[in-house]
């Protein structure tokens, strides 16, 4: 139950009714849709008003011409790229003016130093949602072959990662656990949308992906973590909790460096998340090699063999995927200081957020 504070001497509260809360004259009657602010001056009604709201548009992009950091061409287009997810369904009549805005942020010839580019593209991605961001160039390796022309056009790939709450994960594979997974990914998918606009926005050309092709090599290339015995890209700050997307784009970028492997040492003598494995799809081999034991696995990648039609069966047999190897995982970053959260914990230590 939730506590409610009351004034000083008053120990108790009369019931009020939630009708009674907000008080109306008995002559009230139900708003216009139409005369809101925002429809009015959209014109959906008065065409001939509208003109003074996309007015403003050409104002903001003057002060672009500032050049401060909260008033450049780049703050603007992320200013605007904003309503891009909700462009995309009527909930209002922002697609009404998308179109008008991206024509006038791609008049200006906006970053064209790479490195300052480079921090900008980084800085958005954060700001929109990522905990991770590094960047790679396009390697056609990594790329599955159905896809190879669709983007063998892009120069690089900008690789995000969104950590998962390690307190869904806690107690162990579940519904919660899923739950976790499925929105991390959905938060994904919300941070792609946005960034693709603002590329989009500021003249490039891009594509962005989830499971559209074989993220963890561009994530170690753009120095966001290693591979570990899981198969599993590990981040020296998240652990294995981690989801990944990608965008392949036309910028002119700036390539990150892969990070020093302190991953694969410790895995060798690890090998926690093999023995924890409920369908035993994790290698125990002391090495990583390049063998591939089902046709599920590309060939030729030196890593630790992994059988992912094992794992797969396991999620058949629960209904939901797995998150043993994550829990098992040594570089795994947890939510709580001493032992595991239960189910309940969780759920009340979200409600009281």
């Amino acid at each position: 139950m939730l506590s409610v504070l009351l004034p000083t001497g008053v120990s108790s509260l009369s019931r009020t009714f939630a009708s009674e809360v907000i008080k109306t004259l008995p002559t009230y009657k139900q708003f216009k849709k139409k005369n809101t602010v925002h429809n009015r001056a959209m014109s959906l009604f008065n065409p001939p008003k509208g003109l003074n709201f996309f007015k403003m548009f050409q104002k903001a992009y003057k002060q672009s011409k500032r050049q401060l950091p909260e008033y450049n061409a780049f703050s603007g287009a992320l200013c605007y790229s904003g309503f891009s997810l909700i462009a995309q369904k009527p909930y209002n009549n922002i697609p009404k003016i998308m179109g008008f805005v991206q024509r006038v942020w791609k008049k200006d010839p906006m970053l064209k130093d790479p490195k300052e580019l480079t921090k900008s593209i980084k800085f958005a991605a954060k700001f929109l949602g990522a905990d991770l961001v590094g960047i790679s160039k396009y390697d056609p390796r990594w790329t599955y072959k159905e896809n190879n022309r669709k983007f063998s056009k892009y120069k690089n790939s900008v690789v995000i990662g969104i950590a998962m709450d390690d307190r869904a994960l806690s107690p162990g594979t579940s519904f919660l656990s899923n739950a976790e997974v499925s929105f991390t990914y959905s938060k994904l998918a919300l941070t792609l949308t946005l960034m693709t606009s603002l590329v989009k926005t500021i003249g490039g050309k891009c594509q962005g992906t989830i499971n559209e092709a074989l993220t963890i090599p561009m994530a170690i290339q753009a120095g966001l973590g290693h591979m570990g015995r899981s198969n599993l890209l590990i981040n020296p700050e998240y652990g294995p909790g981690i989801r990944l997307a990608n965008i392949f784009t036309d910028l002119d970028l700036n390539f990150d460096e892969p990070i020093p492997d302190t991953i694969t040492p410790v895995c060798e003598k690890c090998g926690k998340c093999a023995r924890k494995c409920p369908s035993q799809a994790i290698s125990h081999d002391k090495k990583p090699s390049y063998k591939s034991p089902t046709k599920s696995n590309s060939i030729g990648v030196l890593r630790w063999p992994h059988d992912p039609e094992k794992c797969w069966s396991q999620w058949c047999k629960l209904g939901h995927d797995c998150v043993e190897c994550i829990r098992a995982c040594p570089f795994r970053k947890k939510s709580k200081k001493r032992g595991e959260y239960s189910p309940q914990e969780f759920i009340e230590e979200v409600l009281n957020q």
